[in-house]
């Protein structure tokens, strides 16, 4: 089924892995145990990682399978005006539009699995894991999940299932050969999260927690290390593997001069215009609109 499911999602450029549902309690427990042998700093766990649900509803299906689909994504700009002045900001791959492209992906299943009594359910589950264990990526020494044919600039969606999946679909999650004696992301990372001794980063000392979290940037965080309105791309921006594929940027949005003013206010979220809230919804960025004019102010001040 899976073979077929991947043929089927070649003209949309995606790609699909599968793991029996089963492997679940084993996932939880590798999750878990990173947090216990202290691998993961509590807070990072209790942000991202503690609000997975390994189930489904019951009465939904008896689920046998957890498929998980990878998405080509660009990276995208976000234009602001200041003055006479047009100012893009980047935004990696995984936050613009994804809520939308999820409701596509479950579109395409159905219309896929139509007629054949299969379903899917969209899930709440820890996909870069999943991605690895079925084969259909590996992580860099960056901790990024990375596929073939799109580097690290893909976006991950997993789906519970009644498809039949074979228990022994499973592989061991490992890191690119590239990586192997590469050092280029773990020279170039701001905040020193990147280190040789072991196979997850100090995701605690990561750029990228600090920029989606509200509150003041540590002192020991320098100003040049800020490079995208939320979010980090300085790992993945000199990794070799990316090289194809780092030129892909879209153009998102842009704020006018006047909404720009506003946000650099930095208002309560409930007194931003509506024409602001707006275009935030529409480039799915809601979760981040309490960081925004903090993490704007200080990349203009790089500038």
């Amino acid at each position: 089924m899976i073979e077929n499911l991947n043929n089927f999602l070649r003209k949309y450029n995606y790609r699909a892995g599968i793991i029996s549902f089963s492997r679940l309690r084993e996932l939880e427990d590798e999750i878990k145990s990173f947090y216990e042998d202290k691998y993961i700093d509590g807070a990072i766990y209790k942000l991202y990682l503690s609000s997975f649900a390994y189930n489904i509803e019951e009465g939904s299906f008896e689920p046998k399978s957890v498929i998980i689909i990878a998405a080509p994504r660009p990276q995208n700009r976000i234009y602001f005006n200041i003055g006479n002045k047009r100012f893009p900001v980047i935004i990696p791959p995984v936050y613009i539009g994804q809520r939308k492209l999820n409701q596509k992906i479950k579109a395409i299943l159905d219309c896929y699995l139509s007629g054949t009594g299969y379903m899917v359910l969209p899930a709440r589950l820890p996909e870069k894991l999943i991605a690895a264990h079925s084969g259909l990526s590996c992580y860099g020494k960056n901790n990024i999940s990375y596929a073939k044919d799109f580097g690290s600039f893909f976006h991950l969606t997993s789906f519970f299932s009644n498809i039949d999946c074979d228990y022994g679909n499973w592989y061991e999650k490992k890191e690119l050969e590239n990586c192997q004696d590469c050092r280029v992301c773990l020279k170039n990372c701001p905040t020193g999260a990147i280190s040789t001794g072991r196979f997850l980063i100090h995701a605690e000392r990561c750029l990228t927690f600090f920029n989606e979290e509200p509150g003041n940037f540590p002192a020991w965080i320098k100003s040049e290390s800020h490079n995208c309105l939320v979010g980090c791309m300085k790992c993945q921006i000199v990794c070799p593997y990316n090289k194809t594929f780092i030129g892909r940027i879209e153009d998102a949005g842009e704020f006018t001069a006047e909404e720009t003013e506003i946000l650099l206010q930095n208002p309560p979220v409930e007194k931003l215009p509506s024409s602001i809230i707006g275009k935030i919804n529409l480039l799915d960025l809601e979760d981040y609109t309490g960081v925004m004019s903090r993490n704007l102010k200080v990349l203009l001040e790089k500038e």
